[in-house]
């Protein structure tokens, strides 16, 4: 039979209470017989000290204990129980006969009083031991208290106890039943409440966990606006917010994995429709093949070869395939080398670049991908700022990182566009739209370069009017 949390999680609280209960309840019986026997075994030693007197006036009569030794029955007869406060015949009442010598029918089998009882059983854990220690009695040969029996100043001998081996008096063995009885009720009760507690607190528990189960099974079947509503502030509630940031998080994914189809298929349709357009014209007679017509499908195919280009990188890049070959560079140096490589083409746009580094800043980084993304940073501001126009790149190093800004002059994004920079295929309508020939992928690619090489970046308005892009990489430690 296959239980289920739910039932697993019952029995393992019922039992749990149940054997601490019933635990409880036989360690409380045995403390409480302990302590009763203890408590019995000080009101005996405290009986027996009732009899000191008379038997230090034994041995001061006699001078000796050898009446005792030799004549047990003299020991008992000192120690014989003395009600207080009642006659003698009241005591022994139950020993009464009428003139022919039978007792009444009323007393003919009635049990001794329970004073006798208890007197008889003190006997038997009675004894007397001399000056030595020695005992000189019969009744017991195992002394576990000792009362000092003292004549002038000096011990004559002890008067020694032995515990209870049981409760023969009647009163007590009342009393334990009825502890006893009591004990088995309240340990009923509570394995009935433990019992209810753990049916309660089993439901508690599992109904989040049947809600997480339901909910993770919408997720498997591809429903990512599936949300759990719990309330808590526990494990089960952290677990619930978890599934939920899991779920937006495909949702998310699933997005924009639809967007990224959706505008794959947009950016390929539109130079593939522009060649065949062409192409088919060319057949039909319709336009002459020209030097302008065969430019024309010569800068389409490779505006599609850098788009195939850029989706490669891309996939790569998102898969963790694209290669990086790490090893210490200097970035100033790098910086320097990509600026005067568009030297010639910024200043035929009347575009100034203008590059201030301070200190060395060495970090570990592949020097190819990160070539690729100044390059495609340079390259988007030259090829959407206002001539005439400037870029300024500086690059800081600190203690523990590297700094690079690019500022360019204006066109600058509006509004809230500027926060979308770095999505796949993101234009924005009307300063930067792709008659430049921009295929939206370029700074997609610089994001994940970035990321690769443990670093963050971030797009931003910058002060003279343009775009700002900060980028912050880690120093080589």
């Amino acid at each position: 039979m296959k239980l289920s949390i739910r039932h697993k999680l019952f029995l393992a609280l019922a039992a749990t209470s149940m054997f601490v209960t019933l635990l409880m309840a036989v360690v409380v019986q045995v403390n409480l017989r302990a302590d009763f026997s203890d408590f019995r075994a000080q009101q005996d030693i405290k009986a027996l000290r009732d009899y000191l007197p008379a038997l230090q006036n034994h041995y001061q009569s006699i001078g000796s204990w050898n009446v005792i030794a030799t004549t047990p029955r003299v020991f008992a007869e000192i120690l014989r129980p003395r009600l207080a406060n009642k006659p003698r015949r009241a005591q022994h009442s139950w020993r009464k006969k009428d003139r022919l010598g039978q007792q009444p029918p009323h007393l003919k089998n009635a049990p001794p009083p329970p004073q006798q009882i208890a007197a008889k059983g003190l006997l038997k854990r009675s004894s007397l031991l001399n000056q030595q220690g020695e005992i000189i009695t019969p009744f017991t040969t195992q002394v576990d208290y000792r009362l000092p029996i003292v004549l002038d100043g000096e011990v004559i001998g002890w008067l020694g106890l032995a515990k209870g081996g049981g409760f023969s008096n009647q009163l007590d063995q009342q009393f334990l039943s009825s502890q006893r009885k009591s004990l088995y009720t309240v340990a009923a009760a509570a394995i009935i409440f433990a019992l209810v507690a753990a049916l309660l607190l089993a439901k508690h528990f599992i109904r989040p966990v049947q809600s997480l189960a339901y909910s993770m099974g919408q997720l498997t079947q591809g429903n990512y606006t599936e949300r759990i509503d719990i309330q808590r502030k526990d494990e089960l509630g952290q677990l619930a917010h978890d599934f939920n940031q899991l779920a937006l998080s495909l949702e998310k994914n699933e997005s924009l994995r639809r967007q990224w189809v959706a505008d794959t298929s947009h950016e390929l349709r539109t130079p593939i429709a522009i060649l065949r357009g062409e192409i088919e014209a060319i057949r039909d007679g319709i336009r002459p093949v020209s030097d302008k017509m065969m430019a024309s499908l010569h800068e389409e195919t490779l505006h599609l070869n850098k788009l195939v280009d850029d989706l490669h990188t891309l996939s790569l890049s998102d898969a963790g395939a694209l290669n990086y070959h790490m090893q210490p560079l200097d970035i100033q140096s790098l910086l320097q080398q990509i600026v005067e490589d568009f030297s010639t083409r910024a200043t035929e746009q009347h575009i100034r670049i203008d590059y201030q580094a301070n200190n060395s800043a060495e970090l570990q980084g592949d020097s190819t991908r990160l070539q690729q993304l100044f390059y495609n940073l340079i390259e988007n501001s030259l090829r959407y700022t206002d001539a005439p126009g400037q870029l300024e790149i500086h690059c800081n190093a600190g203690n523990s990182d590297i700094s690079i800004t690019l500022e360019d002059s204006p066109p600058s994004p509006i509004g809230e566009d500027i926060n979308q920079l770095f999505e796949r295929f993101y234009r924005t309508e009307t300063s930067r739209n792709r008659k430049t020939g921009g295929s939206g992928l370029g700074l997609a690619i610089c994001r994940n370069i970035v990321e690769a090489h443990q670093g963050h970046i971030k797009a931003y308005h910058a002060p003279n009017g343009g775009l700002g892009v900060r980028i912050t990489l880690p120093k080589n430690r």
